[in-house]
């Protein structure tokens, strides 16, 4: 084989060429081993004087300090922005508790049979009941709104206010959750 390839594998064992054995490798090795510590002393510096790497004065300085906020003044508007969503989350809740009740019948009454007249009922009852808690999810978007505007905004004195209404409103919420996803086991959905 080496024959018919004019002996270019002759330096190879076994027929195949591999990166270690071409023989123009150990001249290029030799070369460069007496410039490897010239190189290394070449990144040494010359002494001299340098400039120093301390903090200069006027990094040393104390930090500028943002003038303080001016006092917040609460927005009679904004509050009653609040307190409306909080009144028509609350008027939803009697609507809540008059569909709960009734879907507590209506699945009390259901055979649970998948098709059946008492299960359609009931899974209707159900769905009029998803419907009702309609104002208290409006309510907690419009407060999650006013806070966002809070946040983004100058500082506020009613931001208490508002965090106070959402985690009313968040229990609300899941308290009505917590009756809907009951009354849905119950069912047998």
């Amino acid at each position: 084989m080496e024959a018919a390839l004019g002996g270019v594998f002759r330096f190879c064992k076994g027929g195949v060429a591999a990166f270690g054995n071409y023989p123009y490798l150990q001249p290029m090795k030799s070369a460069f081993l007496p410039l490897l510590p010239a190189l290394l002393l070449a990144s040494c510096a010359a002494p001299g004087t340098y400039p120093s790497l301390a903090p200069r004065p006027y990094e040393k300085a104390a930090p500028q300090t943002a003038p303080p906020a001016p006092p917040a003044v609460s927005d009679a508007g904004l509050i009653a922005q609040v307190d409306g969503a909080v009144a028509r989350a609350e008027a939803g809740q009697g609507a809540f508790d008059a569909a709960l009740a009734l879907a507590d019948k209506a699945v009390a009454a259901s055979d649970r049979r998948q098709g059946s007249e008492s299960w359609i009922a009931a899974q209707m009852s159900i769905s009029r009941l998803e419907r009702t808690r309609e104002p208290i999810q409006v309510a907690l978007a419009d407060l999650d709104a006013i806070m966002r505007g809070l946040l983004l905004g100058p500082p506020s004195a009613d931001r208490a206010a508002v965090e106070a209404a959402m985690a009313k409103m968040g229990t609300m919420d899941a308290a009505q959750l917590n009756a809907l996803q009951r009354l849905i086991r119950a069912a047998g959905q």
